[in-house]
């Protein structure tokens, strides 16, 4: 991703490895759109009047140290950030701010000067948002927002990651696209790689990434196909917490010394399309907290031994399409609090004792399932549960009572059963394009936390309960679709 307000050359240097971005000449801005751009990034009007000849004083020299550099001024406007508009922070943070710029005036060009205030901005950070990131530098590239925060979320040491990523948005460190989508300037990528790939560094060899088909992270940069060369060769394998391999489609298995990796808490193989089976060693990951297989289109199998990893908390299996089992060892996964198994084709059955991950608070299930285990009932802790393509809930479905969110996509049901009406912590219900279902249970009126209802493109459905109206909370309503429903019940709106 290119800055919209910086193109230019930029080269990092750490041992034995070259980061090199895109080349095109630097254009300083004019002093006016200088100030203009620092002070935008700053919370100050362009034409707001410093109060008093020191903060004057202190802007002009902040706004020259910065040499026009435009990704300069965004983030020592940043770093002087007025949480009140056109209140400045104390003159002493300027000064402070100031003498840091000032260390780096002799850099013999802009690209040291660059460097040098992307490292007072990354200083001025706190140790769980530089851990953030250096994670979005790294392994956390080019997703959307929600996936790190459910990592983070995983993770003791990023308390408050969502508060965290707004700091580091308005730090100019990274933005959102307008869909949500996570972006980082390379320049800045390049200093946080940087810092992970330089011995004697405190956060040298704490995370492995692909770069152009190189693991890199690990001092010499090798092959994918070699992973097995830079395992074996780790020199701190237990600072090593996170590792992301995704797209690695010549990677067709993990090697065994793979289980050195005592502190790996995050691991991403999606889109490992060659992937096929994980070592049975793999259960040594101990301290792994977040799983990602995600489009393992040849994964056939899971280790038994996957039941070790007490501590997983987040395990992502989307659209491994050959994956035709769990292990029975699956259950052991006590502390499993989010599963995803979208269109995983060939898996047609749970195991019977799939309720004892009683840890469990999110669950997406879709595909090839042809019947969800009994056992379901037991997940008393979840809060969100989506199915899509499933004939009809267990009968001890009603026993979900924690659930707040249920989403029904493209399942085969005509009807539910009255003790529906016993998910009474629901928030949230939809169904969509569930083109059987042809009424709703006279019980969903007993659902008095329900505040949204979405009945979308449910063409069979014909009527709603006749105590509809009895849902005194509801606030959104969607219908759109339901192109056999006539009217709405008398009680509607009474």
């Amino acid at each position: 991703m290119e800055h919209p307000a910086l193109a230019l050359a930029y080269f990092w240097f750490v041992p034995q490895v070259k980061l090199k971005f895109t080349q095109h000449p630097i254009k300083a801005l004019a002093e006016v759109a200088a100030q203009q751009l620092f002070r935008y990034c700053a919370n100050m009007d362009a034409d707001f009047q410093m109060p008093f000849m020191e903060l004057q004083q202190a802007e002009r020299n902040i706004i020259g140290a910065c040499s026009g550099l435009p990704l300069a001024l965004e983030l020592m406007g940043a770093v002087l950030y007025c949480d009140v508009r056109d209140e400045p922070r104390p003159l002493n943070d300027w000064e402070e701010a100031l003498a840091a710029l000032q260390h780096g005036q002799n850099a013999a060009d802009s690209d040291g000067k660059l460097k040098h205030v992307l490292d007072i901005s990354f200083r001025a950070l706190g140790p769980v948002a530089q851990e953030m990131f250096l994670d979005v530098a790294t392994v956390l590239q080019d997703q959307h927002k929600e996936g790190p925060l459910a990592v983070w979320k995983a993770l003791p040491n990023r308390v408050g990651a969502s508060l965290l990523l707004e700091s580091l948005e308005r730090r100019s460190l990274l933005s959102f696209t307008f869909n949500g989508w996570l972006e980082m300037h390379d320049v800045l990528a390049a200093l946080g790689r940087g810092m992970v790939l330089t011995e004697g560094n405190h956060y040298f060899g704490s995370r492995l990434w692909v770069q152009d088909g190189n693991v890199m992270g690990a001092g010499e940069a090798l092959p994918v196909a070699q992973l097995h060369r830079v395992l074996d060769t780790l020199t701190c394998a237990t600072a090593l917490q996170m590792m992301n391999l995704r797209n690695s489609s010549q990677l067709i298995t993990l090697p065994d010394s793979i289980s050195r990796l005592v502190s790996l808490r995050f691991l991403d193989l999606s889109h490992c399309t060659s992937l096929t089976r994980l070592p049975e060693p793999f259960g040594q990951l101990s301290a792994l907290k977040v799983l990602a297989l995600n489009e393992c289109e040849n994964l056939e199998v899971l280790p038994n031994s996957i039941g070790q990893l007490k501590q997983l908390q987040v395990l992502w299996l989307n659209q491994c399409k050959q994956l035709g089992q769990l292990p029975e060892s699956f259950t052991q996964l006590t502390g499993l609090c989010e599963l995803e198994l979208h269109w995983c084709n060939a898996l047609t059955r749970l195991p019977e004792l799939f309720g004892r991950l009683a840890a469990l608070e999110s669950l997406s299930l879709s595909g090839g399932l042809v019947a969800l285990p009994e056992s379901i009932g037991e997940l008393t802790g979840l809060k969100f549960l989506a199915l899509c393509d499933i004939n009809a809930p267990p009968l001890t479905f009603s026993q979900l009572v924690g659930l707040e969110q249920l989403a029904f996509e493209e399942c085969q049901f005509v009807d539910l059963p009255e003790s529906f009406g016993n998910l009474v912590g629901l928030k949230e219900l939809s169904f969509f394009n569930c083109q059987q279902l042809w009424t709703l249970p006279e019980s969903v009126s007993q659902l008095q936390a329900l505040r949204k209802l979405h009945l979308t493109f449910c063409e069979g459905l014909v009527r709603l309960p006749s105590l509809f109206g009895q849902l005194i909370q509801l606030q959104e309503l969607d219908l759109c679709g339901c192109s056999k429903l006539e009217a709405l019940p008398d009680s509607f709106g009474a």
